[in-house]
């Protein structure tokens, strides 16, 4: 009997005693359970926080991009139709003068024409056509030239067939300007525009020439009659080969006395290459 009551004991205290080892276990699972969970949340939550932040940033791209190609394609439109405009303009000016070299070729017309007036033409196409080329197809490129200068002070008395050298540069692209000569020396063939300017006053008075390479082209006289100081000014355009030399120099009489230059008014000498 004894030995039977010790046996219900045992079995109780057993039964008592697992069920809370099974409890205390899967609390355990639990707990780890829910770490684990928290954890995999919290990477969620940064993964959408950085693909929220990259998506504003392929946005921003996006939109810089398009911004630049819109105004890359509007510059680009810009310079392709003032560049159809100018090819436009050089097709026509072909034109007309292609017509006048057919009129020239004609025998009854031709015997009117001098040589300078056919070689004009025939320049003026070629320098024109020229100018249609596109840079691309071009050769060599094309240098600009331009010049400015003028005489820093009053002159000597002047003779026939002095050159004035015009000693102050101001601009001088290209050096083709000599200002210790007074001697423009063409670098390039083409179609150049000179404009020189003489003040006089007094009793003073002067005819002056441009010259290209010893011919006279124009040329401009002032005589003041000792009443006024005033300025006189030409302005050519010229076919001018290479190293062609242009310049201005006094006529062959009618010499009188000095060609004024200071800050009340400048005697000046400028030409650049218009084609």
């Amino acid at each position: 009997m004894a030995l039977l009551k010790n046996a219900t004991i045992y079995v109780l205290f057993v039964l008592t005693f697992y069920p809370n080892k099974f409890v205390s276990a899967d609390t355990n699972e639990n707990m780890y359970a829910n770490r684990d969970l928290i954890l995999e949340m919290k990477k969620i939550k940064e993964l959408e926080t950085l693909v929220i932040f990259q998506n504003k940033r392929i946005a921003a791209l996006e939109k810089h991009f398009t911004d630049l190609k819109w105004a890359s394609k509007t510059d680009l439109g810009t310079i392709v139709r003032k560049q159809n405009d100018q090819i436009d303009q050089f097709k026509g000016r072909i034109h007309k003068l292609e017509i006048m070299l057919e009129v020239h070729e004609n025998v009854s017309v031709r015997t009117n024409m001098s040589k300078s007036d056919e070689n004009y033409i025939n320049t003026d196409i070629s320098l024109i056509k020229e100018a249609c080329t596109s840079p691309q197809q071009r050769k060599f490129p094309r240098k600009r030239v331009a010049f400015f200068a003028y005489l820093s002070s009053r002159t000597p008395d002047l003779t026939a067939y002095k050159t004035l050298t015009f000693d102050t540069v101001i601009t001088n692209v290209g050096n083709a300007y000599n200002p210790k000569a007074g001697v423009f020396i063409a670098p390039q063939s083409g179609l150049y525009v000179f404009t020189w300017t003489i003040r006089i006053n007094r009793n003073n008075y002067h005819p002056t020439e441009l010259v290209v390479d010893n011919k006279i082209v124009n040329s401009i006289y002032l005589n003041p009659h000792n009443t006024v100081d005033s300025s006189v000014s030409s302005t050519s355009v010229v076919n001018v080969k290479k190293s062609s030399k242009v310049l201005i120099r006094t006529s062959s009489a009618d010499n009188n006395g000095y060609i004024f230059s200071d800050d009340y008014g400048r005697s000046s000498f400028a030409g650049w290459k218009l084609m």
